[in-house]
């Protein structure tokens, strides 16, 4: 790709002006595809040059475009990171203004949101996810984490006892469930979930703390009190 991107600088200098145009606006076509770093590799020669061309000029602002976009979602995961989340929203929001088809930036933002307490903002961006990436396990985790804080227990179990089908190992989505059907009042549902998160992880101290919930609800006090 290296050689693909400095082809038409060399035909622009050996005087193939015509053939350089048509290279650079492949080379255009395939930088707004892939945004491949080896794109920079034909700014900088350009930048030693004494010529324009409209897709030099627009090949230069998808670069442009590029830098700002991974300095938007740098910034916003340290946001994040940080616990800021009023500025990782910010963040992601305006990435996803610039890419509004990337699954991963609407997930970040509907886990940022979530972190906010803003639910009903969370399952938007959430479920914008998915109907890009219908398969993101942990958007549909934090979708069915989302819905159970909104009060929506019964989507929310739905949600999470899809993602428990494809990634059986998940406990965090098995505690998930099991406390979903506690609040809706499916004991027996809820003890058999969470049993599994304890067996996935023994280690889980909120599985162990959920465990005790669920052997009290169904009438075991001896069994909760371990």
């Amino acid at each position: 790709q290296r050689g693909f991107l400095l082809h038409p600088v060399r035909s622009h200098d050996a005087g193939f002006f015509d053939n350089a145009g048509q290279t650079f606006d492949r080379a255009l076509t395939l930088v707004r595809k892939m945004r491949h770093p080896l794109s920079r590799i034909l700014v900088e020669k350009l930048d030693s040059r004494h010529f324009e061309l409209p897709p030099i000029r627009e090949l230069r602002a998808a670069v442009q475009d590029g830098d700002a976009y991974a300095s938007l979602v740098h910034d916003a995961t340290e946001a994040f990171n940080a616990g800021d989340y009023t500025r990782a929203v910010g963040g992601f929001r305006d990435a996803v203004t610039m890419h509004p088809g990337y699954a991963d930036l609407h997930a970040r933002l509907g886990m940022s949101l979530l972190e906010l307490g803003d639910a009903e903002a969370a399952i938007f961006a959430l479920r914008r996810a998915l109907d890009i990436n219908p398969g993101y396990a942990e958007a549909r985790y934090c979708l069915g984490l989302a819905l159970f804080r909104a009060g929506e227990c019964d989507r929310s179990v739905q949600e999470l006892d899809r993602v428990a089908e494809s990634n059986p190992t998940y406990a965090d989505v098995r505690a998930q469930a099991g406390l979903a059907r506690l609040a809706l009042g499916d004991f027996p549902g809820a003890l058999e979930n969470i049993s599994a998160a304890v067996a996935i992880a023994p280690a889980y101290a909120r599985a162990h703390y959920l465990l005790g919930l669920a052997l009290y609800a169904m009438g075991d006090s001896a069994g909760a009190a371990e």
